[in-house]
């Protein structure tokens, strides 16, 4: 529910907060952000704060593209907050917190503003009749640096009692303070597998439109904070080292009837025996017949693709299953009227999940205008073998490197245009001088290997 200006305003008082901040996520995925004194707060929730529009041509490194059209001459834009998304965590009491939308100064949404993809996604799905939900599974490493070396919390063994037990304090610290900022979980447990401990996951409970993405956008600030606060980095790195498990954002969608509470993916006289719709099924083979393309709003970092390996427990594949961890698109089973939902497990949490989402259910809905068929389900182990155990299933695989999967992206015209021209053209040139910034650096694993070849 929306508070009201007065409401907003009331509530911070109360709460004796002295700053006021209004952030918006980049092409890089940072969440950048200015905070004004409370003595401005009717400024900022009336007309926002501005920025400088070649804020976006920076990278995740911070440091500057020379491809972006975007430069220190590019002029100003409005960043206005979105009272929906206001908040104050407990973690970070004296700041009072808004996600905002680029505008120009004459008051129309900026091109580059990457919440309005999803904007746009959004009122597609109405036009269509349809209302979306979605919620996201965010994995991440609880980890401290001690000179070279990363330092895992000691959270005990995979989804383990022992593991809960002793990470109990700071689970609990991230509920409160993830409650305190309005969001809602289902669950925390242990992640991981690997031969390293402090690998956790936070479910977030389904939430429509664009809550969906503002609270992965909120809780991820969230984790790492409080990490932060407790003498930890909480890491959304894919893959930390060799040894860490790979880490995932996986995304949960459906589609329900506008001020019903009906799931359209639910159909008990399915066919094939799943409780699926051919809305479902559709959705679905949109997902997978753009799901190379995607992959590059999903996953866009040059480490996202160290953890899309097969046989890693990770998306390697471009199929769809019930019961497989490998697969691009999994279907939860045993689907039932509130629980029937497609789960994208390709993303990570570099990504942005504005971009993502959009850029999710532009695909989805391709598939379900054009009745694309996904195929039959592949519930058995096709990756144990790797790539090689894929190819030979006749199985297409997942880009193996970012600049594979930005020339998918540049090739896909519809996704080009579910994102807009000019955003697709920048996030390319950002995310390609970032593949650049990567290239001409030299591992230790190649001087090891092939110094004396």
């Amino acid at each position: 529910m929306t508070l009201s200006k007065r409401e907003v305003e009331k509530i911070i008082s109360s709460k004796g907060a002295n700053l006021v901040s209004v952030l918006y996520i980049d092409l890089g995925s940072v969440h950048r952000a200015k905070a004004h004194s409370i003595s401005d707060l009717d400024q900022v929730l009336r007309s926002g704060t501005r920025f400088a529009k070649g804020n976006l041509g920076m990278t995740t490194r911070d440091s500057f593209n020379p491809h972006s059209k975007y430069s220190v001459a590019s002029g100003e834009v409005m960043l206005v907050p979105d009272l929906s998304t206001f908040a104050i965590a407990d973690y970070a009491p004296k700041l009072a917190k808004f996600i905002g939308d680029l505008r120009e100064l004459n008051g129309k949404p900026w091109s580059l503003c990457t919440r309005r993809p999803l904007r746009d996604a959004l009122r597609m799905v109405e036009r269509e009749g349809f209302r979306y939900m979605g919620g996201g599974e965010i994995e991440f490493h609880v980890v401290r640096r001690e000179a070279d070396e990363i330092v895992s919390f000691d959270s005990g063994p995979v989804q383990s009692q022992h593991g809960l037990e002793i990470s109990q304090d700071i689970f609990q610290e991230f509920i409160t303070s993830l409650e305190s900022a309005s969001i809602k979980i289902s669950k925390i447990h242990v992640e991981g597998g690997g031969g390293e401990t402090g690998h956790m996951e936070v479910d977030l409970r389904p939430a429509e439109g664009m809550r969906s993405a503002d609270e992965l956008v909120m809780a991820k600030d969230v984790l790492k904070g409080v990490s932060k606060r407790m003498g930890y980095i909480c890491s959304f790195m894919p893959k930390i080292s060799p040894t860490h498990t790979g880490s995932g954002m996986h995304i949960h969608s459906s589609l329900w009837k506008p001020g019903e509470n009906e799931n359209v993916f639910y159909d008990p006289d399915d066919d094939r025996g799943y409780n699926l719709s051919k809305t479902a099924y559709h959705f679905i083979g949109g997902l997978l017949a753009h799901a190379r393309a995607l992959t590059a709003l999903a996953c866009p970092t040059v480490n996202s693709y160290k953890r899309l390996l097969p046989g890693r427990w990770n998306s390697d594949g471009v199929f769809w299953s019930f019961g497989s961890r490998a697969a691009a698109v999994r279907v939860p089973e045993g689907s039932a009227m509130k629980s029937a939902r497609v789960e994208l497990r390709i993303p990570d949490a570099s990504a942005n999940p504005y971009l993502v989402t959009a850029g999710m259910i532009a695909a989805g809905m391709d598939g379900v205008k054009r009745r694309i068929d996904p195929g039959d389900p592949v519930n058995y182990d096709v990756s144990s073998e790797g790539e090689i155990g894929l190819r030979e299933a006749k199985i297409g695989l997942l880009p193996g490197s970012l600049r594979e999967a930005l020339d998918e992206f540049e090739n896909d015209r519809m996704l080009n245009r579910a994102l807009g021209e000019e955003l697709s053209e920048e996030f390319l040139k950002n995310r390609r001088f970032h593949w650049a910034e990567y290239s001409d650096k030299v591992t230790k694993w190649e001087v090891d290997n092939l110094l004396e070849m």
